[in-house]
Parts: structure tokens; sequence; C-alpha cells
């Protein structure tokens, strides 16, 4: 039986808190939940000390691990705008600190993206300025004791710097400190072998993320209401001896307890 250990994800929405998500964690019999530094739910700039103190009591005392995932909007560290490129990678350095407060050991970050309208040369720099980024952001990670994760995107105008394991290992390589993240849903829309994603992979991935999606556009469906073989990727994580989290990013308490009881019966504890 693998080692991996399963977890959940607290999105954003007007009926739970972070606090209520920790509760749900517990509940569902989880190991981990992976905490969204968005605004207004947990954004390091808003989120008082105090609040954040009482949330780390909270993840010890309920013996949950902790992940913290990136701002998913507005945020482009790629962006052609300077400016808007610098506050990005200010942003993301204050989930590092966030992500340190709240014990968390892995800080999960999204690519940039470059619109398809700029030249190859453009293209071209702009990765070498994401990977300098990346350079710097996973050293201070590290130096807190956090593992910085880069998550690969899904199916949409070509835009986003890592969809592939080509894309994603371009960065890994470059960035010794640097982890993967692996969303089997955001690779599911383009087509990918989960086993191949994860074989390229190697001792590079230490994150994943579930859901199910009908292979067109991310969906972020429950286990079995879309067509992604989650049984086969699961399987390619075993045969992998991958020993980090698998987490569950859905959106509905009730899709998690159905998916949770999928992998149940499939003879897995939590």
């Amino acid at each position: 039986m693998p080692t991996f250990h399963l977890g959940i994800t607290a999105f954003l929405g007007p009926l739970l808190t972070p606090e209520e998500w920790i509760e749900t964690a517990v509940a569902a019999g989880a190991a981990l939940l992976e905490i969204r530094a968005e605004p207004g739910f947990a954004h390091p700039l808003t989120l008082p000390p105090a609040r954040t103190r009482r949330l780390r009591r909270l993840l010890r005392d309920a013996g949950l691990q902790a992940s913290l995932h990136a701002p998913l909007h507005d945020l482009n560290p790629a962006s052609a705008v300077p400016a808007l490129e610098a506050a990005a990678w200010a942003e993301l350095s204050s989930c590092v600190d966030l992500a340190a407060s709240l014990e968390a050991t892995v800080l999960v970050v999204h690519p940039g993206s470059v619109s398809h309208e700029y030249p190859p040369p453009y293209c071209e720099a702009a990765i070498r300025r994401f990977s300098f980024g990346l350079q710097i952001l996973a050293a201070r990670a590290a130096a807190n004791g956090i593992h910085l994760a880069l998550e690969n995107k899904q199916r949409g105008k070509g835009e986003d710097l890592v969809r592939s394991p080509e894309e994603h290992l371009y960065f890994l390589r470059q960035v010794p400190e640097l982890g993967a993240c692996l969303d089997l849903g955001h690779m599911h829309t383009l087509g990918l072998d989960p086993a191949e994603y994860v074989q390229a992979l190697g001792q590079h991935l230490i994150h994943v993320h579930l859901h199910d999606n009908n292979g067109q556009q991310d969906e972020h469906l429950p286990l079995g209401k879309g067509n992604l073989n989650w049984k086969r990727a699961l399987a390619s994580l075993d045969e992998a001896g991958y020993e980090g989290a698998v987490v569950l990013e859905l959106p509905e308490v009730s899709g998690i307890e159905e998916s949770l009881a999928s992998i149940r019966g499939l003879g897995r504890t939590l």
C-alpha cells in the first residue's frame, strides 16, 4: 500500500471560513488542509496576526498538516508590465511569510503567463525572468523550511508557461530548490497521460492536486463525475513511490465525502 496521504483544499465561499474548513477536514479524516491565500479569506497582507496564530493552533490541535496555495487571480509574475511583475513577486514573497507562520510544509504557486501576441524573443525573455524570480522565491521558502511547488496549468489559450512535463521540467532543472505540484485535473484537460507525467517528473514531484473533469475544461468535479482515469493516476503514484500529499480540490463538502468514499472503496486508508 502506498505511503502518500490525502488532504482537501479550503475553497472560498460565504459558507466556510478557514476555521470551518479545518473542522471539515477533521470530520472527513483528511491528513492535510490546503489553505488558499486569497483576499477576504486568508490573505497574507490582511489576515490579522492574532487570527494567523489561531489558525496555526487549530491546525496543530487537529493534527492536520498544512499547505498554502498562493492567490490564483490577478497575479502574473511574468507580466509584460514591470510594476505588475514586481508586485506579483512581492505578493508571492508575502505568501512565504504566511506559510511559515502557519507552519505549512508546501507553498503552491501557479506559473506566469505570456500573451500569444508577443514575439518569440519577448517570450524567451519572460521565461528567463520567471526562472530568476523562482530561484529567489524558492531560496526564501527553503530558508523558512518550506517547499516551493510549481503547478501545471490547464487547457487554455496557450499563454501559461507550464502545461506539459517538458515545460515543468525546464523550470525544475533551472531551480534546484523548486518542486513540482502535479494537478491531475489540469493535466487531463490537455489529454496527457498521468503515468507518463508522473514518471517524467520523478523525484521533483512533491505535491499532487486531484479532481475530475470531462477532458475539455477545468471543472473540479468529484471523482467519477468526469472521465479522468483517477484510479490509474493513483496507481502511477504508487508505482513511483510517491510519499507526498494528494489533495482533493473540490469546492463542495458533499463532493469531498463522495470522492473519499470512492478512494476508500479501493481499500485505501486515509
